[in-house]
């Protein structure tokens, strides 16, 4: 068992009388200046420590900023370039081949990046074992999704079926480069770890601008762009562990089962939270046609502009929390990411409402117009949805990930009765108001369950 250090200044003293407080004051006072006393001390040491924090946080925030202001900007470009080659109802159809095997990929994922970021932080080398779990979790994934895929894309053609058996791909790729990415923030290399997670973003765009230049605008050609894309990001990320030296040792079985255990528990919020996120574009793409799933697809793009700063906080709260021996330290970390996310939400929702017509029309034509409202609205979930990244990201880095999964299954039931009710008969629109009532309520909740048992707020 390991020792504990009790500090000098938290240990219990004998209550003292108003006047002798007011003699040791005078004492204090009286004392020369080369002679510190253990208070001043202590209060430059604090001083010191919080301008430290401070420091920090504001560093990697501005690596955060400029890594997500590059991914939303080459997004939006792949997004709106995509929208113009293929018009509403081809990027239904490439909406709906990318997304079904990105939500196999993200079940198969098992909470692995946030406990492969959890333990890094307090200084495991867990990256090789989290990376052999991720090949066996890829293995089993694959041939699941290669058959489930024709069930759930009964709308679209065989051609856009194979596509996304060719995605498929994107499994493994994205499960190894997420154990790398999270080995990169855990241990604090945030600078190297925002460059990469910018960097799958920028290289699709990229190859997807080459690859139709050369073979024509389709479905297939816009797959193979973000393939490219993983595969030069997940390069990327392994030069950065490797250089790290993140990847000593080989597989542990005691340490696979651990991340495992904290996997789960971290992933099953983690679920939640995605189908909250997906769960009105895969209703979509079962129900509705593909025009209307491409409309959604566009208004989500335009929204997505408003989000720049709170794209950059998970990970960031996640391992800066976690790695704070203090607890006041850790409570003053909470606050202040929570400050800067709802401000930059805040922000972001009130120009993307006016700007919202003009985006629409002048980048992706007049046939996405009836798109604008739909973002409106999903620009004011915008704010509790950057809220709820900071509440959840603290509530797992102080040891509680059960109650960030209860929060994100709130938020679940919401989603999935609002988008029964809603979206059969307003379509985008109902899509985007039950993506709002479901963020809001989560919010609700998580902030309550801080502010009720050892909050930081």
């Amino acid at each position: 068992m390991q020792g504990v250090t009790v500090n000098s200044a938290s240990r219990p003293r004998s209550p003292l009388t108003v006047a002798q407080e007011d003699v040791l004051s005078r004492q204090s006072a009286a004392l020369p200046r080369t002679n510190n006393s253990l208070r001043a001390r202590i209060q430059r040491a604090t001083m010191t420590a919080r301008l430290q924090l401070q420091d920090r946080i504001f560093h990697w925030l501005g690596a955060g900023i400029i890594a997500a202001a590059a991914i939303q900007l080459s997004t939006a470009a792949t997004g709106v370039i995509t929208s113009r080659v293929l018009q509403p109802a081809g990027k239904g159809a490439l909406t709906a081949v990318l997304l079904w095997p990105s939500v196999i990929a993200f079940l198969a994922t098992i909470g692995l990046g946030d406990a492969i970021a959890y333990y890094t932080a307090r200084r495991q080398m867990v990256l090789a074992s989290g990376m052999w779990l991720a090949a066996a979790l890829s293995a089993v994934a694959v041939p699941i999704g290669y058959f489930a895929l024709p069930l759930v894309l009964t709308q679209l053609s065989t051609q856009e079926i194979s596509a996304a058996r060719l995605y498929l791909t994107y499994i493994p790729l994205n499960l190894i480069t997420l154990c790398l990415t999270s080995g990169l923030a855990g241990s604090l290399n945030i600078c190297e770890y925002h460059i990469a997670r910018a960097s799958v973003h920028i290289a699709t765009l990229v190859a997807t601008i080459v690859l139709i230049a050369a073979f024509g605008g389709s479905v297939y050609v816009c797959v193979m762009g973000s393939l490219v894309g993983n595969v030069i990001v997940l390069a990327i990320a392994a030069v950065y562990s490797f250089n790290r030296d993140l990847l000593r040792g080989g597989p542990d079985p005691y340490m696979m089962h651990g991340l495992a255990s904290f996997g789960l528990r971290s992933h099953m919020g983690s679920l939640a939270g995605m189908f909250n996120l997906r769960l009105d574009q895969m209703l979509m793409s079962l129900w509705l046609p593909p025009t209307a799933l491409g409309l959604y697809a566009a208004a989500v793009t335009v929204s997505s502009c408003g989000t720049v700063l709170t794209s950059t906080v998970a990970q960031s709260v996640l391992a800066h929390v976690a790695s704070t021996p203090a607890e006041g330290d850790k409570h003053e970390l909470v606050k202040r990411y929570l400050r800067l996310t709802l401000w930059g939400a805040l922000f972001g929702c009130v120009t993307v409402w006016f700007l919202a017509p003009v985006l629409v029309s002048v980048f992706f034509g007049p046939t996405f117009m009836p798109a604008v409202w739909p973002a409106r609205i999903l620009a004011i979930a915008s704010v509790p949805l950057g809220a709820n990244v900071v509440l959840g990201s603290s509530l797992k880095a102080l040891g509680r990930p059960i109650a960030a999964s209860r929060g994100e299954g709130f938020g679940l039931l919401i989603t999935g009765v609002a988008l029964v009710v809603l979206l059969p008969s307003a379509g985008p629109i109902g899509a985007a108001a039950a993506s709002l009532a479901a963020y809001a309520a989560v919010c609700c909740y998580l902030a309550w369950q801080l502010t009720h048992s050892r909050s930081p707020l």
